[in-house]
């Protein structure tokens, strides 16, 4: 399309103003400092490597260092990277191009090659050997051992063609800038080495009759001194037949003469060779090709390769031993997954929001400002997930759309809807196995291979793998499902995938629904080894799955009791589902959010939610009674006891899958109200279980025999311990610190569970333990004073945030007993009231009644709280109350 296009409104030929070496400038710039450095550090360290005495350019067995790869998707500036980089190291002007720092890397003379590999260009070997030839004319020297070579295989192979005419006919060749120097500098070359084996000087001749001299010249010095004879594979190259085999092994010859002009010339120089579209001859039958350039390149260690294209080069696998000459991670370190030294390999990653619309708003300009508007480019931007080819579709779009002449400018809503053009560009990469896995794939958020070749139905896991190492998937080795496919191409195939081999509505539902089949088997393995982020990722995944198409829970249930056991509340758990589930699995997937989130959110916001999900109707059965449990505790903690009682009563009634945390929600319940024989009787009615042993030292602090609670909060602990429950363990030294801060260092070890509990829970999401610990730790050196008060204050106020009132109550229970230990009967009449206002009801009127044991002697007037039904009695209460505050303040 060009400015003067009649189909382009009268306005937008100023959209074409734009100076060409600025728009390269936008497609190479954005985002690319990484790759500058990376570059920067291959071309030291090779040059630092070559120019060592101890290297050998003969040696066949020692790795390689001489590739540097970078990969990316289609799109995303590898070709403009290239040419970039190419002036770089030529030392050329960059033309206002970059602003890149000037390079520090001081070698001399520079020679670049510049190859595309494109399966349209027609690059074969003899192309590939001769662009390079012809760069190296630069220098001004010939290459003898090579140019012998090539002057043999070129008399048998081209017999009515010489190499210049062949060098002005080949376009990827002639563009080398010295490549006419070429015929001239093989001629020369032929009669030096002609005349020291005294040969006619024919150019012909001189060929033909050094290949006959090899046995008496080359093999037994009989020549003048001349340094081939040093070249030890020239012989055994030039016996061998003349073919495109043979001739990969030039490249040898070709390094050696490299080596041995470096050794004896004035100045130094340094070879690079710039190879793009790599992905043309690395799949498929055309590998035989990609084995000829491996084997040129193991031969050239001393020329540094800097390699472009869309898949990750896997010369280093162990899986291509066997399919290239040579291969493997000795023979390549650099290459190997995880390598970190220069050279190595690269992903060019998508752009972030801030770069795509940079790229946006330089890419059409209307004289000095951007074609595309702020709001325009802003959605489009975000739309891209930083996908470049998504930018360069959105921008084509921008001028159809504003091409129409009389219409409105372009809006956002315009842009709704992605570009189908974005598969296509993508899938007619790839082999028919890879579109089928791919689209397959697009159902998943991540996959391995193993996983992958399941839901395929794959023989093996190799097209898993080789899809893997396709640029659009990224890997994080960290992660349970180590590949992901860029989300933005994702949403696309199932959005608008075209085309003879495309998805039926049928298939994707079958597939989905072995998708989810494949995904619960690996849960299962999961949840048996304990493996909690291989049981998250797949509940995430599989409810995603199950609300998409239409499935019911089957083994999410499992899961997401599995996940809600241990109290760990990870906030990875993230289901991607609609804000309005219309769905079972959405239903459960929201109550699981909100089950995590009332850590963070609040008990009343998780109340709400919980409430409008089982409102729903689509959670039945055991999902249900899970989103009902919780429901009940958060009304507990948010002041609606009745309500929690009622729902908890009702999961114990019909022997509900959560009739063990409704007891203990009730347990809870009878303890606040005061009912403390009622409680210890329901305790001991359970069976030995960790939950149990922590009630039972909840129930003994509040009844005034702290050791006593310590001890029943150990066992809890073990057991938890033992059970591989760590989350309850966090949480029951979290009751440990706040006993251990009431009795306030009375006993030795008080201190060690206040900082135990603190560590125990640093990095525990569990909100109301934490709250607890840190109660503690202002209890243990509670003085009296008000800095302490003052800390028991910001405590009750986090209680409030959170809606907790258990952590309210227990703050409140502090103030007063920091008041106690002042000695001020008004102070503590002050905090007592404080206390009283707060309670309302019953629920946690017995600690107010504890309050009231400490005011001694009691005002004109005063009624205390009656209301605990004590273990032991009222009397026997009051005295163990009162015997801790005159521990406290003797302590």
């Amino acid at each position: 399309m060009s400015s003067s296009d009649p189909g382009l409104g009268p306005d937008l030929a100023s959209l074409f103003a734009t100076n060409a070496q600025d728009l390269e400038a936008v497609r190479v710039f954005v985002d690319r400092d990484d790759q500058r450095e990376a570059f920067d550090g291959a071309v030291r360290l090779h040059w630092a490597q070559t120019c060592q005495s101890a290297f050998d350019v003969q040696d066949m067995l020692a790795p390689r260092r001489n590739v540097l790869m970078f990969y990316g998707v289609g799109g995303v500036g590898k070709t403009a990277l290239s040419r970039a980089l190419e002036i770089r190291h030529s030392g050329a002007e960059n033309a206002g191009l970059s602003r890149w720092p000037d390079s520090d890397v001081d070698f001399g003379e520079s020679v670049t090659v510049r190859l595309d590999l494109a399966s349209e260009a027609g690059v074969e070997m003899e192309t590939v050997l001769l662009a390079i030839r012809a760069s190296i004319a630069k220098l001004g020297r010939p290459m003898h051992a090579f140019d012998i070579a090539l002057s043999r295989y070129w008399d048998r192979v081209h017999p009515n063609e010489s190499i210049a005419d062949f060098l002005r006919s080949s376009g990827v060749v002639s563009r080398a800038a010295d490549s006419l120097q070429l015929p001239d500098q093989v001629k020369e070359g032929l009669k030096e080495v002609g005349a020291a084996f005294g040969l006619s000087s024919t150019l012909l001749s001189v060929a033909s009759q050094l290949v006959v001299s090899v046995g008496g010249g080359l093999r037994k010095h009989r020549a003048k001194r001349h340094a081939i004879q040093e070249c030890r594979r020239l012989p055994a190259l030039l016996e061998a037949e003349p073919d495109i085999d043979g001739l990969s092994y030039y490249a040898h010859l070709l390094s050696w003469d490299l080596d041995e002009l470096g050794k004896h010339r004035d100045g130094r120089f340094h070879v690079v060779v710039f190879v793009d579209t790599f992905e043309d001859i690395g799949r498929g039958e055309q590998r035989r090709f990609e084995r000829l350039f491996n084997r040129l390149v193991w031969l050239m260690p001393n020329v540094l390769f800097v390699v472009f294209g869309r898949n990750r080069l896997d010369w280093g696998d162990l899986a291509a031993e066997g399919q290239l000459n040579f291969s493997g991670p000795i023979a390549w370190p650099g290459l190997v997954p995880g390598a970190v030294n220069e050279p190595r390999q690269h992903l060019l990653g998508f752009l972030s929001e801030h770069d795509a619309e940079r790229f946006l708003s330089s890419r059409l300009r209307r004289g000095d400002a951007a074609a595309i508007p702020q709001e325009l480019r802003a959605r489009i931007a975000e739309d891209s997930r930083g996908y470049p080819l998504y930018l360069d579709l959105a921008v084509t779009r921008y001028l159809q759309l504003a091409g129409a002449g009389a219409g409105p400018e372009p809006t956002p809503d315009d842009f709704s809807g992605g570009f189908p053009a974005l598969v296509t560009r993508v899938l007619r990469d790839l082999s028919g196995d890879e579109r089928l896995l791919l689209r397959i794939l697009s159902l998943l958020d991540s996959f391995d291979a193993e996983l992958a070749a399941s839901i395929a139905g794959l023989p093996s896991e190799a097209i898993a793998r080789q899809l893997a190492q396709r640029s659009f998937v990224s890997v994080d080795d960290e992660a349970p499902f180590p590949y992901s496919i860029h989300r933005l191409l994702r949403d696309e195939i199932r959005r608008s995938d075209t085309g003879g081999d495309a998805f039926s509505p049928a298939d994707w539902a079958r597939y989905a629904q072995r998708a989810f089949d494949e995904v619960g088997a690996r849960y299962r393995t999961a949840s048996a080894a304990h493996d909690r982020i291989v049981v998250i990722s797949a509940l995430n995944q599989a409810l995603r799955l199950a609300d998409e198409f239409q499935l019911g829970l089957g083994w999410c249930t499992d899961a997401a009791y599995s996940f809600v056991e241990d109290s760990l509340w990870e906030s990875s758990l993230r289901p991607l589902v609609p804000a309005n589930p219309t769905t079972p699995a959405a239903a459960l997937a929201h109550a699981l959010l909100a089950i995590v989130n009332r850590q963070t959110d609040g008990r009343q916001t998780t109340a709400r939610i919980l409430g409008d999900v089982l409102t729903t109707g689509l959670l039945a059965g055991d999902a249900g009674d899970l989103a009902l449990y919780y429901a009940a505790e958060s009304l507990r903690e948010t002041g609606r006891g009745e309500q929690s009682e009622t729902l908890l009563r009702e999961l114990v009634a019909r022997d509900s899958r959560m009739r063990v945390p409704a007891v203990k929600g009730l347990v809870h319940r009878l303890r606040r109200l005061g009912r403390f024989r009622e409680t210890l009787e329901l305790i001991e009615a359970q069976p030995v279980h960790g939950t149990w042993l922590q009630l039972r030292g909840t129930l003994l602090w509040s009844q005034g025999v702290p050791e006593e609670a310590k001890a029943f909060y150990a066992s809890a602990r073990d057991w938890f311990t033992a059970m591989g429950s760590p989350g309850h363990s966090a949480e029951v030294d979290g009751c440990l610190a706040f006993v251990g801060g009431l009795t306030g260092g009375v006993e030795p070890q008080d201190r060690a569970l206040v900082d135990a509990g603190l560590a125990s829970l640093a990095d525990s999401r569990n909100t109301w333990a934490r709250l607890l610990a840190r109660l503690g730790e202002v209890l243990l050196t509670a003085d009296g004073g008000a800095a302490t008060a003052a800390r028991l204050q910001e405590l009750v106020e986090e209680g409030v945030a959170s809606g907790l009132t258990s952590i309210q109550a227990y703050a409140y229970f502090g103030l007063c007993l920091n008041a106690a230990l002042s000695d001020d009967t008004e102070l503590l009449l002050l905090a007592r009231s404080g206390f009283a206002s707060w309670v309302t009801g019953d629920d946690f009127r017995s600690l107010v009644e504890v309050v009231d044991f400490w005011i001694d002697p009691a005002p004109a007037g005063w009624e205390s709280y009656a209301v605990a039904d004590w273990l032991g009695g009222v009397d026997r209460a009051r005295e163990r109350w009162r015997a801790l505050l005159a521990a406290r303040r003797l302590g």
